[in-house]
């Protein structure tokens, strides 16, 4: 069951990983923010959409 939408700045590296995957179990769609890490940021949505989450990155 969706829960909502989240954007989590900083989503791509450590304690942001942490918090987008940790929402996402919760049923989260996240929104994974990120500064200058894209390949990190696609890594983190890809592992929420592997474990069943939706996840979208974002440039800001």
């Amino acid at each position: 069951m969706s829960q909502g939408v989240v954007l989590v700045t900083g989503g791509s590296k450590r304690i942001g990983r942490e918090i987008c995957l940790r929402l996402s179990s919760k049923g989260y769609k996240v929104l994974v923010h990120y500064r200058n890490s894209h390949e990190d940021a696609e890594e983190t949505a890809k592992m929420i959409i592997s474990n069943g989450g939706s996840a979208v990155i974002c440039q800001g």
